[in-house]
């Protein structure tokens, strides 16, 4: 990895650091700076800075990490249940238990500093990656103490566990008295836990050591066999001729042998990023369904009670860790209602209005944060963070012109009082580079108040001899209270299908596209996606009764995905290459 000259940074060692966020501390998060995207223009912007010998400011920094045996986890078990007492009641149970783990039993990392070199770059928007070099250094040689040192490292080991359990009882009465049709009512109960665990290790057990503070000067570099970068680097997202494509790289073995002579001392429990998120979901519903002549609708209500518990680590004023909780408990009744009306055979009007409520992710009612101690900013998750609440209206007009075929219009506008964006706050925290508490910037998710509306068009239609087509878009306008788009909200999205069924087979071909969109904050800027492309395919055939084989292929076009913060300035580019799947489907 190549960092961007940056004068304000130290050429003091870098060091990740989990730090919790403090419970009991009222958090106010600040808008994040708004940087408004109001085109794609491919203007590039060259620069060439030199890098003062005398001064504390570094080029270049080359991070090599090292992760053997990572792996994740999952696995569940459902039960259902079904009994019909009489021919107008019908009975339903559900009960299961889900599990999933992720774990790296270790995390080795390296940094190497390049110093003393001028930084030669080019940007081309989103277009391509930069251009970077370094005029004068041979980026392939890591053996070259005038130009490469010692930098950072990290050593650490983490779990994160997910479980579930729940159950539902569901009865639907079937009445058929007059316009009421039937009634279904139900119950719901589920309890979620997440749960990090991670040890530290670091070079001694006395946090005064020197070692913590001058690495480059006390350890000798890991060994470096020659290795470089294919030369090829790249090309998967547009590098080619002219872009750093060779640079040395670690061996493996020879990251682990360092860190285990030198950060291999375990320091205990990583009490800053352990964590667990406890969660208790109640919920009764009841829904009753009606008809009439041309018509048809149904009212509901659903009642849910949240009980939320994040129990963290904190930093008291005497920088001892002591436990730190967070709890909250609040219910939500969410009404709908849904009609059908027939205008004529052909030609169908639909109308919708509810309330609903969707919790945050348990990611960011973590009370961890990331800190960077370098410039003294961080990201992390608020326990405090309430659900995204919405009152939601739809309409939709369908023409069914032919059999199998529709075409459709449709409208939608959502209120939400309780949405969910990103910003930024200042808090203390402790700078481990200096053993002091020191102010933060960090950046986390809060509720802002939010608006979406837009229009859906939606078509489908066989096209003779097992073929069919159907396609749709939607086009959103969604804001939050402060002005900035909505967060994962893309203005234009649309989807082309192409498909085959008949004797058994069923094979499906699918084009989506997604216009750009706001991720979030990459630590205090404002970062987009630019929209993005992707193909992908089907091929399922039914064997036997309960057989089904089944092939799936994912970004068969492998698309790049492309991040920045304005249209000039891109942060990342990746490419997740093409996926498949091949399996196999037995019911019972």
């Amino acid at each position: 990895m190549i960092e961007p000259f940056k004068p304000n940074q130290a050429s003091s060692t870098p060091k990740r650091l989990l730090q919790l966020v403090n419970p009991f501390a009222p958090v106010e998060p600040q808008p994040a700076p708004q940087t408004r995207v109001k085109d794609m223009s491919t203007r590039a912007w060259s620069s060439v800075v030199g890098w003062n010998p005398g001064g504390s400011a570094f080029p270049g920094v080359r991070d090599s990490i090292y992760r053997p045996k990572a792996s994740s986890s999952a696995g569940y078990v459902d039960f259902d249940a079904r009994f019909r007492p009489s021919d107008a009641l019908l009975i339903t149970g559900k009960v299961g238990y889900t599990r999933g783990t992720g774990e790296t039993p270790h995390d080795y990392g390296y940094e190497a500093f390049l110093i003393n070199s001028p930084l030669v770059y080019q940007l081309h928007g989103t277009v391509a990656p930069a251009i970077v070099s370094f005029p004068g250094v041979d980026t392939t040689n890591f053996s070259n103490p005038v130009n490469v040192t010692n930098g950072g490292s990290w050593s650490d080991t983490v779990k994160v566990t997910d479980a579930e359990t729940y159950g539902q009882l569901d009865g639907l009465v079937t009445l058929d008295r007059g316009r009421l049709q039937s009634v279904k009512v139900g119950l719901r109960y589920a309890k979620h836990d997440r749960s990090d665990f991670g040890l530290n290790y670091g070079c001694s057990l006395d946090p005064n050591n020197p070692c913590y503070t001058n690495p480059n000067q006390l350890f000798p570099p890991p060994a470096w066999y020659g290795n470089v970068s294919p030369s090829n680097f790249g090309a998967g997202i547009g590098m080619g001729p002219g872009y750093l494509q060779h640079f040395w790289i670690m061996d493996t073995g020879a990251i682990v042998a360092w860190e285990s002579a030198y950060n291999g001392v375990i320091t205990g429990q990583n009490l800053q990023g352990s964590f667990n998120v406890d969660e208790k979901d109640a919920a009764a519903y009841a829904m009753a369904n009606f008809s009439g002549n041309q018509w048809r609708g149904n009212l509901g209500l659903r009642v849910v009670d949240t009980r939320q518990e994040s129990d963290s680590w904190n930093l008291d004023a005497n920088q001892n860790f002591v436990p730190a909780s967070v709890k909250h408990d609040y219910g939500d009744v969410l009404p709908s209602a849904n009609f059908r009306y027939d205008l004529t055979r052909d030609l169908v009007l639909r109308l919708a209005a509810s309330k609903t409520m969707s919790r945050a992710d348990y990611s960011a009612l973590s009370p961890a944060v990331t800190l960077n101690n370098l410039n003294l900013t961080g990201t992390g998750g608020n326990a405090d963070v309430r659900p995204i609440r919405s009152t939601n209206y739809d309409a939709a007009l369908e023409w069914y012109f032919a059999p199998q075929s529709i075409l459709a219009l449709g409208v939608f506008d959502m209120e939400m009082p309780s949405y969910v964006t990103y910003g930024n706050h200042t808090q203390p925290y402790l700078d481990t580079q200096t053993a002091k508490i020191v102010p933060y910037l960090v950046t986390s998710p809060f509720n802002i108040a939010a608006h979406n509306h837009g229009v859906e068009l939606s078509w489908q239609q066989p096209l003779g001899f097992g073929f069919g087509a159907l396609a749709n878009y939607t086009y959103a306008d969604g804001h939050s209270a402060d002005g900035m788009p909505l967060v994962g909200s893309s203005k234009s999205t649309g989807n082309a299908e192409l498909y085959f069924e008949k004797h058994g087979f069923s094979v499906r071909t699918a084009y989506t596209y997604r216009s750009s969109f706001l991720v979030g904050l990459a630590n205090v800027t404002s970062q987009y996606e630019a929209g993005l492309g992707t193909l992908a395919a089907s091929i399922n055939y039914q064997v036997y009764e309960h057989v089904m084989l089944t092939f799936d292929g994912l970004n068969l076009n492998n698309p790049v995905l492309k991040y920045y913060s304005n249209p000039q300035q891109p942060q990342a580019f990746y490419s997740n290459g093409r996926q498949y799947y091949l399996g196999a489907r037995v019911s019972f």
